[in-house]
């Protein structure tokens, strides 16, 4: 989707349900200045519950938050950001943090630290080992006939010979 001239930009996202479908509206427009983390505009008002789906987008607006800012808040103001009760953002934090999605200093205390948990496999987190690895890949794929183009991405099935005779990769 081309929104414009190359920059950063605003985002507002909002979905209603129709019944048996959803009606999307998505809105851009160009970002002046210092953005902020993402803020909740509406919030569905049914109470927050570990077996529920808003209690999961609740998490992941925390982990949102977390991207775009790590570094300490105070609950009180994510609470105000993200249209929550304070126990809730606590509820939240909790379930976030019992699925791996953040690291959280101390949850006892009014300001806390956060931070998102990388996923990401070793390689795709830097780029430099990506390039390793693509480079070893293709060196042992010529030195045991394996063809691969020398531009774009190596195939699934050649990554995965090259994991059986090489090992796990790091």
């Amino acid at each position: 989707m081309r929104l414009g001239p190359p920059g950063l930009y605003r985002a507002r996202i909002h979905r209603k349900c129709l019944g048996d479908r959803w009606e999307w509206l998505l809105q851009f427009w160009p970002a002046n200045g210092v953005l902020d983390p993402p803020r909740r505009l509406s919030r569905d008002s049914r109470p927050l519950d570990e077996d529920s789906e808003p209690y999961a987008r609740a998490a992941m607006d925390l982990v949102a938050h977390a991207l775009w800012s790590p570094g300490q808040a105070t609950k009180a103001a994510l609470a105000e950001r993200l249209l929550m009760p304070v126990h809730e953002i606590d509820a939240a934090l909790e379930y976030a943090l019992r699925r791996g999605l953040l690291h959280v200093d101390d949850l006892t205390t009014e300001t806390i630290s956060m931070s998102p948990v990388d996923r990401r496999p070793p390689e795709e987190r830097d780029p430099s080992a990506a390039r390793e690895r693509r480079a070893a890949i293709q060196a042992w794929a010529k030195a045991n006939g394996v063809k691969i183009n020398q531009r774009g991405n190596i195939p699934p099935a050649v990554e995965e010979q090259f994991r059986r005779h090489q090992g796990p990769l790091g």
